[in-house]
């Protein structure tokens, strides 16, 4: 077994045969064992073994599911249609959100939901308060609802009743609450419009969120964070408490990015990673095939296309190479699962 994510009341983990466990505050049925009663040990969820990744949100009572085949699953607190099924009645168990096999990604908010179809639409439902759906209301969706018209959205992260998004062309997007400058465009006014671009830089390659903050990546390398620093969270190198309201560049100085750029073609990320990884080429050239090879030389997994969904869960934790043949050329990065 491998912890998937800790969160201050509950503890989720997958095994690596797709089996679904959890321990900790189940006070909403927010482990999904049928129950309300809490867990002091890892005990499985139902007796499904096609889980591939879950969402939950410190602080919140929900939790969303993702299985292999596609479908999205819900369970716990549903006061606000978090769990995305039509109703405000909490589950005790995985229910599954609509019909729909295509889910790629989803992302959990304190009590709103983001989620990434495969064919590159946005979609989100529960508490709209602020706008954190980014439908240009602030109502409250009862079930996925599509955001837009746009098919070019690739991660999404969602924070404290806000909203993080970055579109294949690289740009970042950002929607919702933002007393604290968490939307990263340079004021403090929350925006219940639809989503808004943070800034003009076109190299997004990563972004994930906090409560109040968020840290990106770019495809240099650099890492940049932007939100509330109270706890001195946005990692600036001074030790500063002050809060960004628009993304600042954190300072690594055992890092040189111009070293990294010439010696890595391309971008692996996350990296280390638990469940997917993602393939970019740096100088926008075209990648044919994928090959991911232990340290025995052995191949373990070989992927013809769509390198931005590639899933890893079932390897065992260790040191890999992944193997890349590009149009030009075929290069080795290493690759660290966890």
């Amino acid at each position: 077994m491998e912890i998937y994510s800790c969160w201050i009341r509950q503890t989720f983990a997958i095994k690596n045969n797709g089996t679904l466990w959890a321990c900790g505050n189940n006070s909403q049925g927010q482990l999904g064992d049928g129950t309300l009663q809490d867990k002091n040990t890892l005990i499985q969820i139902g007796n499904h073994n096609n889980w591939l990744s879950i969402a939950h949100t410190s602080g919140s009572n929900f939790t969303i599911g993702l299985k292999t085949n596609g479908t999205l699953w819900g369970w716990g607190s549903n006061n606000v249609f978090q769990l995305g099924d039509g109703t405000t009645i909490d589950k005790i168990i995985p229910v599954q959100i609509g019909i729909d096999n295509d889910w790629q990604s989803v992302s959990t908010g304190s009590t709103h939901v983001i989620a990434i179809k495969n064919n590159g639409t946005l979609w989100a439902w529960g508490n709209n308060e602020y706008g954190q759906l980014g439908d240009g209301t602030t109502v409250n969706k009862k079930i996925p609802t599509q955001i837009g018209t746009q098919t070019n959205w690739k991660t999404v992260s969602a924070g404290q009743n806000f909203s993080i998004a970055i579109k294949s062309n690289g740009t970042i997007w950002s929607w919702g609450y933002n007393y604290l400058g968490q939307l990263g465009n340079g004021t403090a006014v929350y925006s219940n419009s639809k989503p808004n671009q943070i800034g003009i830089d076109e190299n997004w390659q990563f972004a994930i969120s906090g409560a109040y903050h968020t840290v990106a990546i770019k495809a240099d390398n650099s890492i940049w964070s932007w939100g509330y620093n109270i706890h001195r969270q946005l990692g600036y190198k001074t030790g500063a408490q002050i809060s960004s309201y628009v993304p600042a560049l954190i300072n690594c100085a055992n890092l040189s990015i111009k070293d990294i750029i010439m010696n890595n073609r391309f971008f692996v990320y996350p990296n280390p990673a638990k469940d997917l990884i993602q393939i970019d080429d740096i100088r926008n050239k075209n990648i044919m095939q994928i090959k991911i090879i232990d340290t025995y030389g052995k191949i373990v997994l070989q992927q013809n296309k769509d390198f931005s969904h590639i899933k890893v869960q079932n390897l065992q934790s260790g040191i890999y190479i992944i193997q890349i043949l590009s149009e030009d050329s075929k290069y080795d990065v290493k690759f660290v699962k966890e």
